[in-house]
């Protein structure tokens, strides 16, 4: 499922990494327990269901902190040099800055 692995020169990264790892399943884990809920008696099971939601959202909300720790650690280590660039704006949104860094590191490597 993971298809990019960390070098391990890196460890402060690879430690993050493997936090938004294993908060991605933890996340897919409470999103299967949610439908595991639904698929039982529905009336006999509600108070469960609405657990399993509420953990689920819970799983999704630290999945996106340590997504947005690991993205705000890649971006301190390796693209500091980009605001120092005057052709660079800075982009409004952190999608938009992913979608440039993309862009650019793929320029970098082809």
């Amino acid at each position: 499922m993971w298809r990019f692995e960390m070098s391990g020169e890196h460890p402060e990264l690879d430690d993050l990494q493997a936090t938004y790892k294993e908060a991605v399943e933890a996340w897919i884990s409470s999103i299967r327990n949610e439908e595991d809920s639904l698929r039982k008696s529905f009336f006999d099971r509600i108070d469960k269901w609405e657990q399993a939601h509420l953990d689920e959202d819970e799983m999704r909300n630290s999945v996106k902190a340590a997504k947005a720790k690991y993205e705000d650690a890649l971006g301190a280590k390796f693209l500091r040099f980009l605001v120092k660039r005057p052709f660079f704006d800075w982009p409004d949104t952190r999608a938009q800055f992913c979608h440039k860094t993309i862009i650019f590191c793929h320029k970098i490597i082809m």
